[in-house]
């Protein structure tokens, strides 16, 4: 696209010219009124002259707002694109554009979350479900090119312009719909858009009982490879029903689970972990119940409670998983339960396995990323690391784990490099989620070691007053407190985090952003015992 076709498209994304329309309008209907009217109230004759004035003074003023604030039915908020990232930062990096990337293929979808229809609009996490295994379905079709769940599902409650989603997903059509259920009835509805001229490729209305909801999936998935010209083998639609139910209710409690699971905080995995038990508790065949139930108590082993019961149930629940399907999120799944039992050779095989069944899986690559870094392997660290970062381009985690690898592998241009995407990505996702607690100590770290100690505490502040109990927040902000040579502070957060959490003594070892702490005696003397009590375990 030209200069002149970009700014054009800019200002019609902006609504700029929509704008301008409109108060080129309204300003000429206040001239007229003022024209019949200011003559029989006997007002001066410069009366009307201010009018004009004002009104040709105010068109700057619409337009300059209308460029840096989106209007939207919530009301008025800053426009996105209107936030500076940190200098140097690619576009490509983060969100993909025309100018940036090479065309998207033509075989290329993102699914956005559906719209809740319900007259109660309490079935969110069941809309975000239905696209969510429409999307998984989607991956499992050989050349087909899916975006990630976490790129896509960034778009939920906005009413953003399909072609802008399109060109920031790099892809070439985008399927959203609805979905209304009232007691047993679902109406689902989907329409697959086109990106370059945003014609429907394929529509369709379900009015089905809800327990057919999985039946309208698969019809979905189909009819999407289909108008993309992609050939959908029995294979491929084998693949699609793998780890699957038949149990509404079960279905019910899962996608409950997932919605949990995606929070991502500390106190809503348990909630996650209970319900994707109690999915099992109704259909014991129910693979990806099983694998999310190993998620789930691995990442509280992990990060919040180092108890052998939760290890244990992850060790448990991934093999059941297997014993049910062969799906690469329960080769992940399994994966992380050997990980976290030190077995590691068996676990990058599972790791492998997970990526060899669905190469885009982003969190095979980015757990294998923490395994190959626990185990001082910073260039396969890196490598999963970059390809996860690259598959999801408003992956934040992976792009702010990176700058460690490369300041361990002695790269300081490729840790400044990757230090500046990871901020401007987590900066982007505080813009829509300012109460992420983990993109913000992120954030404070890259802060600190972008030589910006002002906005560092100011994030790390903001950080413990979300979270201050938390383990994690305390370690990651004994990171920061490191990198700004404050040595002391460090090691008092990082005995705050052995009380308040878990602190993995392997990843600790290798933690580049604590190498100014090696030498300090408390430090040592904290390391001795987390050595000690990992060797007791």
């Amino acid at each position: 696209m030209d200069s002149a076709g970009t700014i054009w498209a800019e200002l019609r994304r902006r609504k700029v010219v929509r704008v301008a329309a409109t108060y080129g309008v309204a300003a000429w209907l206040v001239i007229q009124v003022a024209e019949t009217v200011f003559e029989p109230l006997l007002l001066p004759t410069w009366a009307l002259t201010l009018v004009v004035v004002l009104a040709i003074l105010g068109f700057p003023v619409a337009i300059a707002l209308a460029w840096a604030f989106e209007i939207t039915l919530a009301g008025v908020r800053k426009d996105p694109g209107m936030v500076k990232p940190p200098a140097n930062e690619p576009a490509a990096a983060a969100l993909p554009t025309a100018e940036a990337t090479t065309s998207p293929p033509h075989a290329s979808v993102a699914v956005l979350p559906f719209v809740d229809m319900s007259e109660a609009h309490d079935q969110g996490y069941f809309c975000d479900g239905v696209a969510e295994e429409i999307l998984n379905s989607l991956t499992q079709v050989r050349g087909l090119s899916v975006a990630a769940r976490t790129s896509s599902f960034q778009f939920k409650g906005q009413s953003g312009d399909i072609a802008d989603i399109a060109r920031r997903l790099n892809v070439a059509a985008v399927l959203e719909g609805s979905v209304r259920k009232s007691g047993e009835r679902l109406r689902v509805t989907a329409q697959l858009v086109a990106a370059k001229d945003g014609f429907h490729l394929w529509s369709e209305r379900f009015d089905v009982d809800a327990v057919d909801v999985f039946a309208v999936q698969e019809r979905i998935a189909a009819s999407i490879a289909s108008a993309l010209r992609v050939s959908l083998d029995p294979e491929d639609r084998a693949l699609m029903l793998r780890g699957q139910t038949r149990s509404l209710e079960a279905y019910d409690y899962y996608l409950r689970g997932l919605s949990y699971f995606h929070a991502f905080s500390w106190r809503t995995m348990e909630y996650a972990r209970q319900m994707f038990l109690k999915a099992i508790e109704l259909d014991a065949g129910f693979g990806r119940a099983w694998a999310g139930l190993a998620y789930a108590a691995g990442y509280i082993y992990l990060y919040r409670q180092a108890d052998e019961s939760y290890r244990q149930e992850a060790l448990d629940a991934s093999a059941r998983a297997l014993e049910c399907c062969d799906t690469s999120e329960g080769h992940t799944a399994r994966g992380v339960a050997l990980w976290l039992s030190k077995d590691y050779e068996p676990a990058v095989a599972e790791f492998r396995r997970a990526l060899d069944i669905n190469p885009g899986q982003y969190e095979a690559l980015w757990l294998y990323g923490r395994l190959a870094h626990e185990r001082g392997d910073y260039a396969k660290a890196a490598e999963l690391w970059q390809r996860a970062a690259t598959l999801n381009g408003d992956d934040y985690q992976a792009a702010m784990l990176l700058p460690q690898v490369f300041m361990a592998l002695q790269q300081p241009d490729h840790a400044r490099e990757w230090e500046e995407r990871g901020l401007a990505r987590a900066l982007r996702h505080l813009d829509r989620h300012p109460d992420d607690v983990r993109a913000i100590y992120m954030s404070a770290v890259a802060y600190a070691e972008l030589g910006q100690p002002e906005q560092a505490r100011k994030a790390a502040e903001r950080a413990l007053r979300l979270e201050p109990d938390d383990g994690i927040v305390a370690y990651n902000l004994a990171c920061m407190y490191a990198t700004l040579d404050e040595p002391d502070t460090a090691v008092e957060l990082l005995e705050r985090a052995m009380l308040g959490g878990r602190i993995n003594s392997a990843w600790l070892e290798h933690d580049a952003t604590l190498a100014p702490l090696k030498g300090h005696p408390r430090f040592e003397v904290l390391l001795a015992r987390l050595k000690s009590q990992a060797m007791a375990r």
